[in-house]
């Protein structure tokens, strides 16, 4: 019997319609289990020590495989099978991640003491990413092309990416923005630079550098080859001129970006932090500051580099022009004070109430080099439920009779860097001495 057109169609449709509920069913069973399982990391092979008093070290790059390994060796060794140290250190994350995950690690860890050191990545912006909550659905490869047919737009899936970066699921982020991009469809700035920066973490972990330096050089070009006049692009593109060597170009884009005023305080905040010229930055910064195209964090920097030479005064001009400044503080005070942003305030103190609430002994460490009094008056309502422990005056002490590289690896936050096995050891003394001894 001759089959028409009409139940043809019909029949076809019906197939389609057979075959991607089959294969929603399979991937439904299949990512189900993927997901329900406990996250990546530290976290997902924590090994519970009831017996052992449990310490917390939550933080950022400073802190993932540095001195909370060392300060397990060194506890052991004065109190042995007494303390069990868990490691929860993330590069590249900010706060509205810790915040969003911090009841899952307090659940899972159940510490009796947490160490924090954070806030530095927020300063950076280093994650563009939409804050948000993940659900299981979202890495369906089905509901994936379902979003497409329906809705025929690519940047649904690069807006699922950055909402799942933050939800602590980079690996998966990371694998949607990569097929985006080697797919050939054409990201936002942000989509871009998540991926520039989710290639530099997968790289550093393997050690890949050379790898790290190629990629992103034909990410950040295929990025401007859309958005040429993209100032964020364009400063990631000064970054890698830099990392490999490449002078001649690197200069060619810096008289690039001298020729436009708005762009004097990045200008400034590149001599300081990645060409180590602060000269150089101090000639920008006071360009811009005339202008008034001082941004927040160039106005830190520059009112720190004027304390620095010794002209309080003008460093305290800097931050009045941006902000009314209290008489009680001093000009390194209120610059410190003003680092943190209203909403990484808001998080930190989300993550202290909730670490609090579990009945945790609360640390709250300040980074090497910086003055632990700013952060005793934005959280000042906590009184002496919290010990804020300072380090700033062990490390200027040890500079006295160590050379800078011998103490920090790098200066990438401008007035410190990642610390060394030496720094970490003087971290570790100031914790011991001043908590785990008493």
């Amino acid at each position: 019997m001759e089959i028409t057109k009409s139940k043809r169609n019909t029949l076809i449709l019906g197939f389609i319609i057979f075959s991607f509920s089959l294969f929603f069913i399979l991937e439904f069973a299949f990512s189900s289990f993927l997901y329900f399982r406990p996250p990546k990391g530290d976290i997902k092979n924590i090994q519970f020590e009831a017996s052992k008093h449990r310490v917390l070290c939550i933080g950022e790059s400073t802190t993932e495989g540095t001195y909370p390994a060392k300060l397990q060796i060194k506890l052991d060794q004065i109190m042995p099978n007494s303390f069990k140290v868990y490691d929860f250190g993330l590069t590249a994350m900010t706060t509205d991640y810790f915040k969003n995950n911090i009841n899952e690690i307090l659940n899972k860890t159940k510490p009796h003491t947490v160490i924090t050191m954070l806030g530095i990545n927020d300063e950076f912006q280093l994650s563009k990413a939409i804050s948000g909550e993940s659900h299981w659905y979202t890495s369906l490869l089905s509901y994936r092309v379902f979003l497409y047919l329906s809705d025929h737009n690519n940047n649904n899936f690069e807006d699922q990416a950055l909402k799942l970066i933050n939800a602590g699921k980079e690996d998966m982020a990371h694998k949607i923005l990569k097929i985006l991009y080697l797919s050939g469809i054409k990201l936002s700035p942000a989509g871009y630079l998540e991926l520039h920066e989710l290639e530099f973490v997968d790289d550093s972990e393997n050690d890949n550098y050379d790898n790290y330096n190629d990629n992103n050089t034909k990410i950040i070009n295929e990025a401007l080859s859309y958005y040429p006049e993209d100032h964020r692009l364009r400063f990631e593109r000064l970054n890698i001129l830099l990392n490999t060597k490449k002078t001649i170009l690197m200069e060619r884009e810096l008289q690039y970006f001298d020729k436009i005023p708005k762009y004097y305080d990045e200008l400034g905040m590149f001599y300081f932090t990645a060409l180590g010229k602060p000269k150089k930055a101090m000639d920008y910064f006071e360009k811009a500051f005339v202008n008034n195209l001082l941004t927040e964090e160039g106005a830190f920097q520059y009112a720190a580099l004027l304390q620095g030479v010794g002209n309080v005064q003008k460093s305290l001009k800097v931050l009045e022009k941006k902000y009314p400044l209290s008489s009680s503080l001093s000009a390194v005070e209120a610059i410190e004070t003003k680092r943190f942003s209203d909403s990484t305030i808001t998080n930190l103190r989300y993550i202290y109430d909730r670490i609090l609430k579990q009945k945790s002994n609360l640390i709250i460490m300040n980074y090497p080099l910086r003055p632990i009094q700013p952060m005793k008056i934005i959280f000042n309502n906590y009184g002496n439920k919290v010990l804020f422990l300072e380090n700033e005056t062990n490390f200027r002490r040890y500079l006295n009779d160590f050379k800078y590289d011998e103490i920090f690896e790098d200066s990438f936050a401008g007035d410190f860097g990642h610390l060394t096995p030496k720094g970490n050891d003087i971290l570790i003394d100031n914790l011991v001495l001043n908590y785990f001894q008493k």
